[in-house]
């Protein structure tokens, strides 16, 4: 029995990982700027979340599996509701990373998914300097053509 669970926990654990490198989005070249460093960041972040919800399901069901096998051993039930307690208490944690995360690239950095990036903020392109927030300039060295800037400091 535990053979099987620690090969549906490699399994899951692996197709999880596949999924997330898949989306794991480096900057391509040049040199490493606070923006690059953020994105990297917050890529493996992405790739840490999705193992941990991986993780997590496995947990849940490995720890509701033993407790319905139990029976009237209470050992076995306190130590399923121990392993069950501790998967939601790492969830938690690692969700609340997430938030700090998040929140430090959206107000401090400026930069995220596409709709902060549109509004102006560090890493939006640009046409113009009117087209980044307050503070920033429209940088044509990082865009990519002679009508196309990145809003930068």
């Amino acid at each position: 029995m535990k053979k099987f669970f620690i090969v549906i926990v490699v399994v899951a654990l692996c197709s999880g990982y596949a999924v997330a490198a898949s989306e794991f989005d480096l900057p391509q070249g040049g040199p490493l700027t606070l923006q690059s460093l953020a994105r990297i960041i917050t890529s493996a972040y992405d790739i840490l979340i999705t193992l941990a919800s991986v993780a997590m399901v496995v947990t849940f069901v490995v720890s509701g599996i033993m407790w319905l096998s139990a029976g009237d051993n209470p050992d076995r039930v306190k130590r399923a509701k121990k392993i069950f307690w501790g998967g939601l208490v790492g969830s938690l944690i690692i969700l609340g990373v997430g938030v700090i995360i998040n929140t430090i690239s959206y107000f401090v950095l400026n930069v995220g998914d596409e709709s902060t990036r549109g509004s102006g903020g560090i890493g939006a392109t640009c046409r113009s300097t009117s087209d980044c927030r307050s503070g920033l300039i429209c940088d044509f060295t990082q865009g990519g053509g002679p009508n196309r800037g990145v809003c930068a400091r």
